[in-house]
C-alpha cells in the first residue's frame, strides 16, 4: 500500500480535490482531509504521513492550508496512479516541498478485520436508548400467552357460516343414484330416437350385396 499525500494552499482546494477521487472509485475511507486544529501533526502521524513530512506540512497547514492524504491498495485496480494523475491537474494549488519531504512512499498494507460488518455502528440492529432485560413482551406490557379458552368454530353454537347466505343444507342424507337420470331411461333417447347399439349382423360393404359396382361396370381389375 502506498501512502500519497499533499499539502493544498486553500481547504477548499484540498476538499474539491477530495471529492473529485469520489468520482474515481477511491474509497472514502481510503482518504483524509486534515485541516488547522488541534494536535495536527498526530492527526498527519495517524493517518500514515511520512515522519519526513509532519512538521513541514505541520507548518504548511498553521498558515491556512490544508493536507489531502490518500491511502491507495489494490481497490481499484491502478488506485496510487489515479491520485497521482488526480493530484498533478491541481499542481497550481498544491505547496511545493524539497526533495527531503517524502509525500509518496510505501507501507506494509494488512487486512482490515473489523469486528463486524459496520464499524461505525456494529449493533445496527439494535434500537437505540431502549434497554431490554428478559422478554420484549414483558418490556412492552404485551402477553405472549392468554389464559382464555379457544373456540373451536368461528360462530358460536352450531349455526354454520354457509347458512347465512345459502338456505338449502349443505349434505343431504338421501341415497344416490347411478346414473343421472331415474329410471332406465338414457339421456341420448331425449333427442335421438334412434336407437344408440344394435344387435343386427353387420354388413361388409356399404353396398347391399357385396361387391365393387364401380370397377364392374367400368371394367376395371380390382387386383392387378
Amino acid at each position: 500500500m502506498r501512502i500519497i499525500s499533499r499539502v493544498f494552499s486553500d481547504p477548499q482546494h484540498a476538499k474539491k480535490a477530495n471529492d473529485w477521487l469520489t468520482f474515481k472509485a477511491i474509497p472514502k475511507g481510503a482518504r483524509a482531509v486534515i485541516t488547522a486544529g488541534d494536535n495536527v501533526e498526530a492527526a498527519l502521524e495517524a493517518a500514515g504521513v511520512h515522519s519526513s513530512a509532519i512538521a513541514p506540512y505541520a507548518a504548511a497547514i498553521a498558515k491556512g492550508g490544508a493536507a489531502l492524504v490518500v491511502k491507495t491498495t489494490f481497490k481499484p485496480l491502478g488506485a496510487a496512479k489515479i491520485v497521482r494523475e488526480a493530484l498533478s491537474r491541481r499542481a497550481d494549488q498544491i505547496v511545493a516541498f524539497g526533495s527531503e519531504v517524502d509525500q509518496d512512499h510505501a507501507i506494509a498494507w494488512e487486512p482490515d478485520h473489523a469486528p463486524s460488518v459496520l464499524k461505525d455502528h456494529p449493533h445496527f440492529m439494535t434500537l437505540p436508548g431502549i434497554e431490554i432485560s428478559g422478554n420484549i413482551s414483558s418490556a412492552f406490557g404485551v402477553p405472549t400467552v392468554s389464559g382464555q379458552n379457544r373456540r373451536k368454530k368461528v360462530m358460536d353454537g352450531s349455526k354454520r357460516m354457509s347458512k347465512m347466505f345459502w338456505p338449502m343444507p349443505l349434505l343431504s342424507s338421501k341415497s344416490r343414484t347411478n346414473k343421472t337420470m331415474d329410471g332406465s331411461r338414457r339421456m341420448s333417447r331425449a333427442f335421438w330416437p334412434m336407437p344408440l347399439v344394435t344387435s343386427g349382423e353387420r354388413r361388409k360393404s356399404v353396398i347391399e350385396g357385396g361387391g365393387a359396382v364401380l370397377s364392374s361396370r367400368m371394367g376395371w381389375k380390382t387386383l392387378s
